[in-house]
């Protein structure tokens, strides 16, 4: 019975031991390595302990004894492993000389065991165990070596011979010299591969045409290489075509036999079909190395081959270029169409990747619509270098924007493509090419998608830039560098009758910092979250500080009826978003009404349902709503009907040259003739001269907000402009 382990015990224990002891878990990664085994191979027990068995002592997985882990780790049997052939136990080849204590164990040869173990969470384990067997090698050696080790040999054969006829083991010889004749072949070759031993014996059929071509000439220099070695067994693996045209994966022990002056007779060779136990393998690579949903390489898969092929190139003095691609608008697919079909999806643009890519080159997924492609030896210099990349690009590009119909709905999805080329005279690291990548895919995105860019120098400082930029926004908050600006609304008789609150950064060091540099990168990163709450507390606040100044100089100070507040689309979107304008508007005690919240058209486009069921909790707090940039969304009219709003802010966009615009004007009138009809006030933004503010008052609009009246000002500025009007409430 299988004991319950403690590893934390057992590696306490086990250091003392005179034995090597591994134990492996059922993904092959080590889990506890002795001392022993760190002198043995050099390699300390954490460093062991964070990678696999490859890793660490490939010598394991080149021989038997990896077939014999996997299968004590399926069936929880035991297993010994030894050479049956000239009765000296498997050896193991360390790096070079090692010393353990006063003994070197460099030419130690071992004999493995290995145990099945259960672990304290119950997970399957196995214990390799290697013991130092060299004395009884020692004195086997001593006796007469050549002439014994033939004698035992061919005893071996023939006891072989008469085991493995009806066993799955295949057993054949041939002569030194010529490797298409065999002299000897087992029977059981019939039921194995489908061949019988007549034909093999009268040349019908050749052992070499059957091994598969990759496999061929590697066996064949690796049976030269271990026998300049003076090595007396050689162990392989390679693929043998059965009579019925499929590949079975062998395992191939052969031994050199030789006459009595020592020179190579004939090699008897031991066939055992291992197709199993590499499909075992097979499925531990694919989900160590290969995306579980497009099978394409995953991250750590392709980490390695560019690594690899950075030193290929540095080694070849060629260049090759690297790939970011983003799907353009496939979460909208995920969310309209669902997550099947999205699946669907990249299993297809995975399949039309690696057709429009050669033999040499990767494609692999790192996660989510993201997909990466090194493009290997596209020649020697930058201009011929790009154009063929730009080549393979165009060619991604119109193959992946074709339409594609699953599950019955047509689906559009375009690549938005990043290129950076690199060659072997660049120091950059595999992080550093992918990350010019994907600045170079960003680039396409805020291109307008569906477009190609390649990484350039100033591309990256533009990055490097954004990023200082990130950072000191991070920190912004923390060091109170924002402030409110507040910019007067006047109506059609010059009097102020509300304000919007600005949101404005000085820098410690760059100064005043455009919103429009720094509003956009708080969206991306989030920042707008704790930024937009505080946004809130402030403009609140500054309402009590003005009430309370009015009430103490009984009506001298200034009294604003309504701040206007804008709310960006992520912070609108939080499920806790009403709760928080009321514990604010009662820690300020503020009367509700005088606060108004601005929602871009884009808000209410995104998720319509959400959107008014926030507005009217808002409403029934008393809060004021407005839409912000009225006319740049689409859909508008749609929805307007259904919306509990009661302002409408024209876009700028359509004040500008409205005087000279026939399209602007017409734009504008129906905005205020619509509003009209449906009890809501409406306001121009951008108002800069007096003969926009001429035509909007023709066309009956009654509010203005913009330079001709005010600039943003701060709170004490504000404070002594508004005394030289009286406010008007709406």
């Amino acid at each position: 019975m299988m004991k319950q382990l403690s590893i934390d015990l057992l590696q306490q224990t086990v250091n003392r031991s005179d034995l090597g002891l591994i134990v492996l878990d059922e993904h092959l990664s080590i889990v506890l390595w002795n001392e022993w085994m760190a002198a043995y191979t050099g390699l300390p027990s954490e460093q062991a302990c964070s990678s696999g068995i490859l890793e660490a002592c490939p010598e394991l997985l080149n021989s038997r004894v990896h077939e014999a882990i996997i299968n004590t780790l399926l069936t929880n049997q035991p297993a010994v492993i030894s050479n049956v052939l000239n009765r000296t136990p498997f050896k193991l080849y360390p790096p070079a000389s090692i010393k353990q204590g006063n003994k070197d164990i460099s030419c130690i040869q071992q004999a493995v065991k290995i145990v099945p173990l259960t672990g304290t969470d119950s997970k399957r384990l196995c214990m390799i165990q290697i013991s130092d067997v060299s004395a009884a090698v020692k004195r086997e050696k001593g006796l007469e070596q050549q002439v014994k080790e033939r004698r035992l040999v061919e005893q071996a054969l023939d006891q072989e011979r008469a085991l493995f006829i009806a066993g799955p083991t295949v057993v054949f010889t041939w002569p030194a010299g010529d490797n298409r004749i065999i002299d000897y072949i087992s029977p059981n070759i019939k039921q194995q591969f489908g061949y019988s031993a007549e034909q093999f014996l009268n040349g019908e059929v050749h052992m070499t045409d059957l091994i598969h071509p990759e496999d061929e000439e590697n066996r064949l220099e690796e049976i030269n290489r271990q026998i300049l070695l003076s090595n007396q067994i050689i162990e392989q693996e390679y693929r043998i075509k059965n009579e019925n045209g499929d590949y079975r994966w062998v395992y191939n022990l052969t031994t050199v036999v030789r006459n009595d002056n020592g020179e190579i007779s004939k090699f008897l060779g031991y066939l055992f079909d291992i197709t199993e136990r590499k499909l075992i393998e097979e499925k531990v690579e694919q989900q160590a190395y290969y995306d579980e949903l497009t099978g394409l390489a995953n991250r750590r898969m392709f980490m390695d081959r560019l690594n690899r092929e950075l030193t290929r190139a540095k080694r070849r003095k060629y260049m090759g270029a690297l790939f970011f691609i983003d799907l353009d608008r496939f979460k909208s697919i995920n969310d309209t169409l669902g997550h099947s079909v999205g699946d669907l999806l990249l299993k297809r643009i995975s399949k039309l990747l690696q057709k429009n890519l050669r033999q040499d080159d990767t494609a692999a997924r790192l996660g989510g619509d993201e997909f990466v492609i090194i493009l290997s030896d596209l020649g020697h210099q930058v201009d011929e270098v790009t154009e063929n990349a730009m080549l393979v690009a165009q060619k991604i590009k119109s193959t992946l924007g074709e339409k594609h119909i699953i599950n019955g709905n047509e689906v559009h999805s375009t690549p938005s493509i990043g290129i950076v080329t690199y060659s072997g005279k660049d120091k950059y690291s595999a992080d550093d090419l992918i990350r010019y990548a994907d600045t170079a895919m960003y680039r396409a995105k805020t291109a307008g998608r569906n477009e190609i860019r390649f990484f350039s120098s100033e591309m990256q400082q533009q990055v490097d830039n954004q990023r200082q930029l990130e950072k000191s926004l991070r920190a912004a908050l923390d060091n109170k560098e924002f402030t409110l600006y507040f910019q007067p609304l006047f109506n059609n008789k010059n009097k102020i009758i509300s304000a919007e609150a600005l949101l404005r950064w000085k820098h410690p060091e760059k100064g005043w910092i455009s919103p429009a540099d720094f509003i956009p990168l708080a969206e991306e990163t989030g920042i707008i979250l704790p930024l937009g709450e505080w946004v809130l507390h402030e403009a609140c606040s500054q309402l009590k500080k003005w009430e309370q100044s009015h009430q103490n100089q009984s009506n001298k100070a200034f009294l604003l009826p309504i701040l206007a507040v804008n709310v960006s689309p992520k912070q609108f979107r939080q499920k806790n978003f009403v709760s928080q304008v009321k514990e604010i508007l009662q820690q300020y005690d503020i009367n509700p009404t005088r606060l108004e919240i601005e929602l871009t058209e884009g808000i209410v486009i995104a998720d319509v349902e959400d959107t008014i069921q926030k507005m009217n909790d808002l409403k029934s707090l008393g809060v004021k709503i407005a839409i912000d940039d009225f006319g740049t969304g689409y859909s508008s009219l749609t929805y307007l009907k259904n919306l509990p709003i009661d302002v409408l802010k024209i876009d700028q966009s359509f004040v500008r040259d409205i005087t000279k615009d026939k399209s602007n004007s017409a734009i504008v009138r129906s905005i205020i003739s619509m509003a009209t009809n449906l009890g809501l006030y409406v306001i121009a933004e951008g108002v800069e001269t007096l003969d926009e503010l001429d035509h909007l008052i023709s066309e009956q609009c009654a509010i203005f907000q913009g330079y001709y009246f005010s600039k943003p000002l701060s709170a004490d500025e504000f404070g002594n402009f508004y005394q030289t009007t009286i406010p008007t409430k709406i």
